[in-house]
């Protein structure tokens, strides 16, 4: 009990709030896809975090699955486009695509049921002679509380149980194209337009954290709570709470008063769905967040977790895989 665990989860819009503010959303949209024009065309460092990890992700599917053809593409910030990759996939005369949520955006939220599926509706009508099939998000949460259950026993110090990546047969008829989110260079964070974007962003969560929420406008919400009755039950952590870094309650400090006052002296921030790659979010504005938190209760230990890709890579390609093939199957 003296060793309290936060799990960050990043925290989404309700539906019905986007749609009640459309005219500032729009105003943001339009902002960040003139950022992600930009960022697109910059040339990423060979040890860019968050590219290294995509490549890594991508490899390890494509090797659980056996895919021949297999391609990533981003929503926002980086390239290639979405578009772009199911251009790729389909120059190899493959006129049969699934499209699948890469870790960041695999649980159901505005990206993976709004944004993504807007993305691919203006691709197929674009493109009428594809097949473009959607491997529809969320589902699978004790398989994702499994992954969390091995990051938190490793930030414990406890052995992983390993998993083998199987090597299913080619699947000769069809593409995959790996929809990641996307990320804008480190470097780029200290560029003024960028932090224009961010503080309206830091005002909308301050307007929405208390806005009610149910199944059917924040999913993401329901199926964090979900997944985090599995991860208590698998892991056994008697001190565990989930803190959200933007838009839902509760906050990190909220989560952080809550397993304090259960007696913890030490608290360990670990990442969850949407933080398993290296990326401006779990780089920077995470460990920022806990550096604030840190700096107000002095007298409690905190340590982050950094995101660690390879520890996962296995059951989580296994995972999406499984994904790929119930959407064939359907």
């Amino acid at each position: 009990m003296n060793t309290g665990i936060i799990m960050v989860q990043h925290g989404d819009f309700p539906f019905d709030f986007k749609e009640k503010h459309k005219e500032i959303f729009m105003f943001v949209k339009q902002m960040l896809e003139g950022i992600s024009k930009e960022t697109r065309k910059i040339v990423r460092n060979p040890d860019d975090p968050y590219s290294v990890d995509m490549e890594k992700i991508k490899d390890s599917i494509k090797s659980c699955g056996g895919f021949k053809y297999f391609e990533i593409g981003f929503m926002e910030f980086s390239s290639p486009t979405i578009k772009e990759a199911v251009e790729k996939v389909a120059s190899k005369g493959v006129k049969k695509i699934i499209l699948v949520n890469s870790p960041g955006i695999f649980m159901r939220s505005s990206h993976s049921l709004l944004d993504v599926p807007n993305i691919i509706n203006q691709i197929q009508s674009d493109r009428p002679d594809l097949k473009l099939i959607y491997a529809q998000p969320g589902g699978f949460l004790e398989e994702m509380a499994d992954i969390i259950v091995k990051k938190i026993d490793n930030a414990l110090g406890n052995p992983c149980k390993e998993c083998q990546i199987g090597n299913n047969p080619i699947l000769e008829d069809y593409g995959v194209v790996l929809v990641a989110h996307g990320d804008v260079p480190l470097d780029y964070l200290e560029k003024k337009d960028m932090n224009t974007a961010e503080e309206h962003i830091e005002k909308w969560s301050n307007m929405v954290r208390d806005w009610p929420r149910n199944e059917e406008n924040d999913p993401l919400l329901h199926d964090t709570g979900i997944l985090e009755d599995y991860i208590k039950n698998k892991g056994g952590y008697p001190n565990f709470e989930i803190g959200n870094l933007e838009f839902t309650s509760p906050t990190l400090e909220e989560a952080l008063k809550k397993v304090l006052n259960r007696g913890a002296e030490k608290v360990i921030f670990i990442g969850g769905t949407g933080f398993m790659d290296r990326s401006s979010h779990s780089l920077v504005d995470i460990p920022e967040a806990i550096n604030k938190l840190q700096k107000k209760y002095p007298s409690v230990n905190m340590s982050y977790e950094e995101p660690d890709i390879g520890l996962v890579c296995p059951e989580l390609s296994k995972m999406i895989v499984s994904k790929i093939e119930k959407a064939i199957e359907k």
